[in-house]
């Protein structure tokens, strides 16, 4: 059976959640994962949407470029960011893409959001 290696990584995001904000200007490089889950937390009252970004540009990981075309990842509904719950998770299967960036849209509120996330990568 082939070797998998976990890569857990500290928050992605830790954030201000009364003001909106994207990660397009610093995504996650995911090229070689075969496997993402995030955990979306989030503190105190905000009110909101989350929203997942994926990119296949073609842009080495070392530079200093970012991509620049992104499509909204569709999960058949949407992330509401509210005080019902605190955490939502979204779990990407063989995730065939370059790039992730996530986006939150404030409509009332305050609190934190983090994103955490890990990914497993076969034989790497």
């Amino acid at each position: 059976m082939a070797r998998k290696n976990i890569s857990l990584y500290t928050p992605v995001l830790n954030v201000d959640a009364s003001i909106s904000f994207d990660t397009f200007n610093s995504p996650s490089n995911i090229a070689y994962l075969d496997n993402v889950s995030m955990v979306l937390s989030w503190t105190g009252s905000p009110v909101g949407v989350f929203k997942v970004f994926v990119s296949n540009d073609d842009v080495e990981r070392t530079s200093s470029r970012t991509p620049t075309q992104w499509v909204e990842l569709d999960f058949g509904g949407v992330i509401n960011v509210n005080a019902s719950h605190t955490e939502h998770l979204i779990t990407l299967t063989s995730a065939p893409f370059a790039w992730i960036a996530f986006s939150y849209v404030a409509t009332s509120g305050s609190g934190e959001i983090t994103v955490k996330y890990a990914s497993k990568q076969v034989g790497g």
